[in-house]
């Protein structure tokens, strides 16, 4: 299943950048303009949208939607569980959620609140293949929603006792999925079909190989995959051209790295009627 709900949530995330806001009982988009291109056919059609790709790689996708005064920043980075090495199990989820609790200038507290000030928050969801990023603001708040969403992708401290921290609460949730039925028996599925397979196991890996993840694990993780080279960002909402240049001039400051290909074997064939009773 969970090749299959990856797939189809890649598939819709890429989609959405463009495609969600349209909505045929609004106003008509703006016309086209400064790059945007906008396609469709008959009643329907997209918002108008442009590609941009930084020196960097990074891969931005500005999408103009005037129906809300707001503007959202999603990010997506090519790593999830399938990038990580099975005895270090859990570390994309670590790394990704620590993105949060503390930057070079700013303490967990201090993000927390920033965002708060503006009514935002950010929202981390590490997966099997990839990991998002996301938060919105008012448009009057475009700017400082931007300093704060590049501080937390860009600039993470990795201090020694937020990792311990969320180590710890990683852990006590894994150990309270056996309270869970649902859950418990989602995990339980993916182990069936998937097996030895990077999707069978639980996105935060287990307690032994989260107790194996040195902070020196969590940097080279974040170094080796979370580079613009191996993300794309979208930028939905009353975008002006200011507010353009300054997310391309905020994001070209993100160092690229040489980002491995992972190999992995193939899931488990499933043939004929099986039952597995837990």
């Amino acid at each position: 299943m969970r090749n299959l709900i990856s797939t189809v949530a890649c598939a819709a995330l890429s989609f959405q950048f463009i495609a969600c806001s349209s909505s045929p009982k609004k106003e008509a988009a703006p016309a086209a303009s400064n790059g945007y291109v906008q396609k469709g056919s008959g009643s329907f059609q997209l918002m108008p949208y442009k590609e941009v790709t930084l020196a960097n790689g990074l891969k931005i996708v500005f999408i103009q939607d005037i129906t809300l005064p707001r503007v959202s920043l999603t990010m997506l980075v090519k790593t999830g569980m399938v990038q990580e090495p099975v005895q270090h199990a859990g570390v994309n989820a670590l790394t990704a959620y620590l993105l949060e609790q503390g930057t070079q200038t700013r303490d967990a507290v201090k993000i927390a609140d920033d965002f708060g000030q503006i009514g935002s928050s950010l929202s981390i969801s590490p997966g099997a293949d990839f990991t998002t990023i996301y938060a919105d603001a008012l448009s009057s708040d475009a700017e400082e929603i931007l300093k704060l969403f590049s501080d937390v992708t860009m600039n993470p401290a990795f201090k020694d006792r937020e990792i311990s921290r969320l180590r710890s609460q990683m852990i006590a949730s894994l150990q309270k999925k056996i309270d869970n039925p649902s859950a418990y028996a989602s995990d339980e599925m993916d182990k069936f079909l998937f097996g030895a397979h990077p999707y069978g196991r639980d996105e935060s890996g287990t307690r032994a190989t989260l107790m194996s993840i040195s902070k020196q694990d969590i940097i080279r993780h974040y170094l080796t995959f979370y580079r613009p080279n191996n993300a794309s960002l979208a930028v939905v909402g009353s975008i002006t051209p200011d507010f353009e240049k300054q997310v391309e001039s905020v994001f070209s400051k993100w160092t690229k790295r040489s980002t491995p290909v992972v190999q992995t074997t193939a899931a488990p064939v499933i043939e004929g009627l099986q039952v597995k009773l837990i």
